[in-house]
């Protein structure tokens, strides 16, 4: 048990407050310290530790439990405000328990483009405030969201220290602040410091989790009163996506990873817009609420009896209509005539085809009945089948005497699918002829390669001491894919592999006097001729 675990300070990481037990109890094993406190097998994790629920029952203070800890020291409420009821349910689950592997991917963090920070980030300003109230600067939670580069409380750039987030080498180790960092003065855009304070309000003490399908209904209320949605719920994506990437300011959504074009019929904005089964990243949430007109404060503090619900889950109100009487015996008669339709029925009835058939259920008369059915279709003319056959020929032909005879499948589509549909075969003799293959462009020099490959040959028969193998030379010059594979390319090569094969000792002396080379036995011969001779 640690009974000298700190109190966190307010918009503190629980990775900073082990840091500053660390730091105080100067431990030898960073190890052994932080399978203390979340048991073992256990890592640092910034922003989604697990194994929560085991470090509660490690600790004294009786106001440190651990969804407190979760709720208000962890970056889990950021993501639980975008989630299903049901998967958000699962992640606290599987962050108070030994879960930790599943939470990038239940949070939808493994599938998002928005890339994680790569180094722990702090707010100068905020370290010698904090300093000065609490004695010690902590790392702040809302200063290592993904994608936020800006300080919820005084607007400036964020500062990255050398603390690397997941390196192996301190993946056990909670390191704190600094002693010293840069000072920035780089400019911050307006859109940048409206997603910081409203990623600051999400994190801080706001437990709201409204579950997708409410958000999907209040943002298609937000676009119809943009007029981006039609009444039925159908959105304009075109005009979406335009106005959207206008909105924001230039080179801000590519920063993000939340990049938009105009021409895209399927992006992060539409598939959530939409609805479908995938998990945005709270950023993009964000900046669909920024483009609506709201912060995240006024559009979740929207009190319940207000939200309006969209159409297709409102109860449509149930109208009073007074049911016509209809003569009993008269409709008996009618709907045994074999001859009357059932809408002659109703005309002479003066009522709805649907409210005579409720009546004769209700009378208990024979379905089906045996009538005159309106739906048969006189059958068509063969001479109007044939003219309108000989048309589409006609037009087919001449469209194929055009220079640029290609394409017309998507020239004239309602001769195609006539033809396609009614003589197939005639079709199939009347096609434009094929175009004709364009030549492909070789990406490989093949006789630049053929003669460096017998220029590699040589050398290693010059080299070995004794005669090569085929395989072996093969193998040494890593060729025997591409020999196989390309043989008209490599004649060369092949003609020079065969002769070493053939003549290997002919062809290394050749190569050898060719080159200037002199084995040892001549040279040893010359030297005891030219001895000899000077004896004489």
């Amino acid at each position: 048990m640690h009974g000298h675990f700190p109190n966190p300070h307010p918009d503190e990481l629980l990775y900073g407050v082990c840091a500053r037990l660390s730091e105080r109890a100067n431990v030898p094993s960073k190890k052994g310290f932080c399978e203390s406190l979340f048991g073992a097998g256990s890592i640092a994790v910034i922003d989604l530790p697990s194994r929560l629920g085991f470090l509660a029952d490690q600790l004294p203070l009786e106001h440190l439990k651990a969804e407190a800890l979760l709720q208000n020291h962890t970056l889990l409420p950021l993501y639980l405000a975008f989630l299903p009821k049901a998967r958000a349910e699962k992640c606290k689950q599987a962050a108070l328990g030994d879960g930790g592997k599943s939470l990038p991917f239940l949070t939808g963090i493994m599938a998002s483009k928005i890339e994680q920070p790569a180094n722990l980030r702090l707010c100068p300003i905020c370290a010698d405030e904090d300093k000065k109230a609490y004695g010690e600067p902590y790392w702040h939670r809302s200063h290592q969201v993904a994608g936020i580069a800006t300080c919820y409380r005084h607007r400036i750039r964020l500062v990255e220290t050398l603390i690397r987030r997941g390196s192996r080498l301190n993946r056990h180790e909670f390191q704190s602040l600094p002693r010293t960092w840069q000072e920035t003065d780089e400019a911050t855009t307006e859109g940048e410091r409206l997603l910081a304070t409203d990623t600051h309000w999400l994190l801080n003490g706001n437990a709201f989790e409204p579950g997708l399908e409410l958000l999907k209904g209040n943002y298609i209320l937000g676009l119809q009163a943009r007029h981006l949605a039609h009444i039925s719920g159908r959105v304009y994506v075109t005009q979406l996506t335009k106005q959207f990437a206008e909105r924001n300011e230039a080179g801000n959504l590519e920063r993000l990873g939340c990049a938009l074009s105009a021409g895209q019929s399927s992006s992060w904005l539409v598939d959530m817009i939409r609805g479908r089964p995938r998990c945005a990243h709270p950023i993009q949430h964000l900046l669909l609420i920024n483009f609506l007109g709201h912060t995240a404060q006024t559009f979740f503090e929207i009190p319940v009896r207000e939200q309006k619900r969209p159409y297709w889950e409102a109860p449509s109100p149930k109208k009073e209509t007074k049911q016509k009487r209809i003569d009993q015996n008269l409709l008996a008669r009618l709907w045994v005539a074999r001859r009357i339709s059932l809408r002659e029925i109703s005309r002479r009835l003066g009522v709805d085809p649907m409210t005579v058939k409720r009546h004769a259920a209700r009378a208990g008369l024979r379905f089906p009945r045996k009538g005159v059915r309106l739906t048969w279709k006189k059958p068509p003319d063969p001479r109007h089948l044939f003219t309108r056959l000989l048309f589409h020929q006609r037009r087919w032909e001449t469209a194929l005497e055009e220079p640029e005879p290609h394409g017309l499948r998507k020239r004239i589509p309602s001769t195609y699918s006539y033809l396609f549909r009614f003589d197939r075969k005639w079709l199939d003799q009347h096609r434009p002829p094929l175009p004709e293959p364009k030549p492909r462009k070789s990406r490989v020099d093949w006789q630049a390669r053929d003669r460096e490959l017998v220029e590699n040959i040589r050398e290693i028969i010059l080299r070995a001491p004794r005669p090569s193998t085929r395989g072996k030379l093969l193998a040494e010059l890593g060729i025997g894919n591409m020999l196989r594979r390309n043989p008209g390319e490599l004649k060369r090569t092949r003609e020079e592999i065969q002769k070493s094969m053939l003549h290997p000792l002919s062809y290394s002396a050749s190569e050898k006097d060719r080159r200037g080379y002199k084995s040892r036995a001549k040279l040893v011969r010359g030297d005891l001729k030219d001895s000899r001779m000077a004896q004489d």
